[in-house]
């Protein structure tokens, strides 16, 4: 074959490769990323009405961005609302959620972005977590009654900016006078539930250990690993199919490794189990600059509720403050499981000894890392009934 030849097919196949990387590029939403109607509900919206204060309930954060959310408006003759807040029982995570008690945390999120946007929207609220003890799914009904539309405040104008940041936080650790700040706006109007903050190094230490423990724990069990994948979303067309899900630029990955995930094909599941306890080992436990533990009764519903109100308060008032909070799930999902299968205790006494009580939730926050991103969201159409 003549050197000219040999050149042309070459050439060829390089406009292949290159052209299927740039189509692959486009299906993977690369090239105009986080468009399209998986991500429309982080725009301005001009809806009114109940519409508009569930259209700021579903930017709430959720775990794994289950979305186990679905609300039904009744309007009565004298202008007010009646907004149901219900548990969507057919969304689950499995093993991994098996008490429902962070499916219940992310009803009371979306509670919170509710309570805090309707003022701005014309409403004042009145809530009552588990309005009917025959209802399971029901947790909380909110009675929103016209008034004058009040001017946004710094945590309604940060709805839209609040989202988990799982990057590597800056050096700067916060003031004991922010902390205390933040912990009253988290826990304002709630019942049953504490914050407490882990911020020496020995204890910040300690808890870091029991987050890796835990995250090696949860891989090493073959049904929690199984279940902890399901909604993780490789493709962007599955992105756009569910609009739900812990999408592959969420993770804050290094830009050559997340431009690699989106164009190669999807890592095994074994792989992602060792890049997620790498991550949380190397980049999460090792910047976070204080833990926050939410602590109360966790096999209370309500006091789930209001615990993801108080998550959901606190990360709206760090980005209002300028920083940055990622909910860290596996110690008590492990604590949990443990318990299901009667299993020696590995997490529920540790976690208990740092916080002086039942550890519902935790958290690290710090400075912002700058790759934090939204994430998909599921239309008000499939949640309102």
């Amino acid at each position: 074959m003549s050197r000219r030849a040999v050149l042309g097919w070459v050439g060829a196949g390089a406009l292949v490769v290159v052209g299927g990387t740039l189509v692959r590029a486009q299906r993977q939403g690369l090239l105009d990323p986080r468009t399209g109607p998986a991500y429309t509900a982080w725009q301005p919206t001009h809806r009114t009405g109940a519409e508009a204060v569930v259209a700021a309930a579903v930017l709430a954060a959720s775990p794994h961005n289950l979305q186990n959310w679905w609300f039904r408006p009744t309007t009565a003759a004298d202008g007010s609302v009646t907004l149901d807040v219900h548990d969507d029982t057919s969304r689950s995570l499995g093993v991994v959620d098996a008490h429902r008690r962070e499916a219940h945390l992310g009803i009371g999120a979306a509670v919170a972005n509710a309570e805090v946007a309707a003022p701005a929207l014309g409403f004042d609220t009145r809530l009552t977590v588990r309005p009917a003890a025959d209802d399971e799914t029901l947790l909380a009904r909110l009675v929103l009654t016209p008034r004058t539309p009040a001017e946004p405040d710094a945590l309604t104008q940060a709805i839209p900016h609040r989202h988990s940041d799982r990057g590597a936080y800056p050096p700067e650790e916060p003031s004991a006078d922010l902390l205390d700040r933040l912990r009253a706006t988290a826990l304002a109007g709630t019942t049953g539930v504490d914050l407490v903050w882990i911020t020496a190094s020995d204890q910040r230490r300690r808890l870091g250990a029991i987050l890796v423990d835990a995250a090696t724990a949860l891989t090493a069990d073959h049904q929690m690993s199984v279940d902890n994948a399901e909604l993780i979303r490789y493709d962007h067309q599955q992105v756009e199919r569910y609009g739900d899900g812990l999408t592959i630029d969420a993770q804050a990955l290094s830009p050559f490794l997340e431009v690699a995930a989106q164009l190669l094909p999807a890592t095994s599941r074994t792989q992602g189990d060792k890049s997620w306890v790498r991550s949380t080992r190397d980049v999460h436990t090792a910047t976070a600059r204080a833990y926050g533990l939410v602590v109360g009764d966790r096999s209370d519903s309500a006091t789930r509720v209001h615990a993801g109100r108080a998550l959901q308060r606190l990360h709206l008032a760090l980005v209002a403050e300028g920083w940055a909070m990622q909910h860290m799930n596996q110690a008590v999902e492990m604590a949990e499981r443990d318990a299901t299968l009667g299993t020696a205790d590995r997490f529920d006494g540790p976690l208990t000894q740092l916080a002086g009580g039942q550890v519902i939730a935790a958290l690290r926050m710090g400075r912002p890392s700058g790759r934090a991103v939204a994430s998909p969201r599921r239309p008000l159409a499939d949640v309102l009934r």
